[in-house]
């Protein structure tokens, strides 16, 4: 049977030795603040994390867009929607003479975005 407080293969026990070792150690008035900034420590890790994540998807979006393979590029999950995104996406497909249709969805607003610039596309840059 698998105890409560069983992580990490210790028990409620070893739990509660290493309570008592670090409340030796640093007070109890300090367990708070440790608690606190350990809690920070750990937003922030959450907030780079993401943010590589957000960099990795962009850089290999763009560089589906531009023509460049890699594994991994359509095995990325699509970038969720911001507001007013559909719209730019819709005034730009028109400023670059794309024939969508109106309700078309963001992601198929992107890909004709994409089609219409890449490099190897004779109509690009016309």
């Amino acid at each position: 049977m698998l105890g409560v407080l069983q992580i990490f293969g210790l028990h409620g026990w070893e739990w509660l030795i290493i309570f008592f070792v670090v409340l030796l150690l640093f007070g109890a008035n300090k367990i708070p603040e440790i608690a606190r900034n350990l809690g920070r420590a750990l937003g922030e890790f959450q907030k780079a994390r993401a943010e590589v994540e957000r960099e990795l998807r962009a850089g290999m979006q763009e560089g589906a867009a531009h023509g460049v393979s890699t594994p991994q590029a359509s095995q990325a999950p699509p970038l969720p929607a911001t507001a007013g995104e559909r719209e730019r996406l819709l005034a730009a497909a028109k400023a670059l003479g794309i024939q969508v249709r109106e309700e078309a969805s963001v992601e198929e607003l992107r890909e004709a975005i994409r089609g219409a610039v890449k490099p190897d596309n004779p109509q690009a840059g016309q």
